[in-house]
């Protein structure tokens, strides 16, 4: 055990420090580091910050064409009907971003939920966008068969306007 040094001889029996000197050691310490930490926050002339606004619920779009109205962060959940079994999917374009500039959203792959546990049951595509930065941004939806062009009438818009 290391050397200890004390002040008077009530803080030791036999060179041993007593279980009063150690309990007081550690008490003294505990109060030095209260007030350093309750020091720690003086001396700021800033108010505090204000408490950050809670982000509004997700939107649910389930029929396109759309516009949704969001603020930075909200997400938008799109649900469309999908069923696998005959091959047409839904897949997104993602919107045009100008050079040098935040894309307005972000959007998410696409997820398949299935219906009723039926062979050939429909189920839905969900879809998440995430409003990244004020503006306007147009995602395209398509519906269509595995490596095939949709056809115009399966082509869908969704306009998100962020604040």
């Amino acid at each position: 055990m290391g050397h200890w040094r004390f002040r008077s001889i009530d803080d030791a029996v036999d060179g041993e420090p007593t279980i009063a000197a150690v309990r007081k050691a550690g008490y003294v310490s505990l109060v030095a580091v209260l007030c350093v930490v309750s020091l720690v926050g003086c001396g700021s002339d800033q108010p505090p910050a204000p408490p950050a606004s809670p982000t509004p619920a997700p939107v649910v779009v389930t029929d396109l064409p759309a516009t949704v109205d969001a603020v930075v962060g909200q997400k938008t959940e799109v649900v469309l009907p999908e069923n696998v079994s005959t091959g047409y999917t839904w897949s997104t374009v993602p919107p045009l971003v100008k050079p040098g500039s935040a894309p307005v959203v972000a959007v998410g792959e696409s997820t398949y939920s299935p219906g009723e546990a039926l062979p050939g049951a429909p189920g839905e595509s969900h879809t998440t966008i995430i409003a990244q930065t004020p503006g306007t941004a147009v995602v395209v939806f398509r519906l269509s068969p595995p490596n095939q062009q949709p056809d115009l009438k399966n082509i869908k818009r969704l306009t998100v306007v962020v604040r």
